[in-house]
């Protein structure tokens, strides 16, 4: 599609080298300052937060910005701003 960038390949011999993806450029204008909270479930004893949880969390401001599992433990991280 015009205007999309195409993915980096090994170029063959005889061929054009294709465009490469050019990285989005972020401005920050003001020095961003974050609180983090970091939750563990243990789940062979309890599940993940339900979607309510979740959205009372988001209602807070919070923001799931990572997650993994870890044997039989689940790690949530959010962030929002101070």
């Amino acid at each position: 599609m015009p205007g999309y960038p195409t993915i980096p390949t090994i170029p063959l011999p005889g061929h054009e080298q294709p465009e490469r993806i050019r990285p989005a450029l972020v401005y920050v204008t003001e020095e961003a300052r974050w609180e983090y909270k970091h939750m563990v479930i243990n789940l062979a004893e309890q599940s993940v937060p339900s979607e309510d949880e979740l959205n009372r969390l988001g209602a807070d401001g919070w923001e799931l910005c990572g997650a993994f599992t870890h044997h039989e433990a689940a790690h949530l991280y959010f962030k929002r701003p101070k």
